[in-house]
Formats: structure tokens, sequence, C-alpha cells
């Protein structure tokens, strides 16, 4: 997973200062949910729907430092920004989807799911790198396709 931030200052003289933050995260994440389909209709159709929690442990994340000034980039570098995030990340998944039977027991299946954070994975200090203006609150959300050939 990965989101972007951006900061932007100006000086009493008129420059003006621009931090971009671009970061990328990985999680072990651990879903729990509960899967309802319907009856198979019309000999091979049926629907699912899905819901549940996901806990995650962060493993690692890297972080692009850009910073500008008045629009000419000063320094870019990557670094390790682990401490700027939370160990646990909690969420809540919501889906739904198609099944069809093809030939046997052989499925193709099809959906879409949201999982919706509901937990603060940022850290009071944003990787020691960026001027925070305030408590920074962060929740991870993001679509999933689901597509799958089951046999």
């Amino acid at each position: 997973m990965g989101f972007n931030t951006r900061f932007e200052e100006t000086d009493t003289l008129g420059n003006r200062y621009i931090t971009r933050l671009n970061h990328n995260l990985q999680y072990l994440e651990v879903p729990l949910s509960l899967k309802m389909k319907t009856n198979v209709f019309t000999k091979r159709w049926s629907i699912w729907g899905k819901f549940g929690a996901s806990a995650a442990v962060h493993l690692t994340s890297q972080t692009e430092l850009t910073r500008l000034e008045n629009d000419m980039i000063t320094e870019n570098v990557h670094f390790n920004s682990d401490q700027g995030f939370s160990l646990f990340r909690g969420s809540v998944l919501v889906g739904a989807g198609f099944e069809c039977n093809l030939i046997g027991n052989t499925r193709m299946v099809g959906g879409i799911q949201f999982n919706n954070g509901f937990t603060n994975f940022l850290k009071d200090d944003l990787n020691r790198a960026a001027p925070t203006p305030g408590k920074e609150v962060g929740r991870l959300k993001y679509m999933e396709l689901v597509i799958a050939v089951m046999f």
C-alpha cells in the first residue's frame, strides 16, 4: 500500500518550499470474514456477499522524500521509514460478487471488496522529515478486484 503527502511553506522573502513524501508500506494482513452465497439460479449463477474484520502487522516501509525550493529540486532521498508508522492496523471488510459454475466442480468467481481501515497508522512525527502542522490521522482504505477460477 502507499500514499503521498505534500507540505508547502513560504518564507518572508517569498521563497516557496515544497516537501513531497511518497510512502510505500508492507503489511501482513490476516482477514476473518463470513461469506454468504445464494442458491444457484439459472443452473449456473449465484451471488455472494461477505463481511468481516482484518488485522495487519506492519512489516516494512520505504519513503522517497523530494524537496523543492522555488520549483527546483534541492533534495531527493530514499530511506527506511518504519519508525513513522504504527505496528498494528485494523480494518473492516465488505464485499460482493458472483460465481458461475463452468464444468463439473470448476467455478469462475468475480467481485469487489472494500477494506476500510479504522485505526490510525501514523505516529505523532511523520518520518521525522516533514513539517507537521498538527496531529495527522491516517486510515488506509482500498478497493480490491476479486477474480478467480476454482477447481
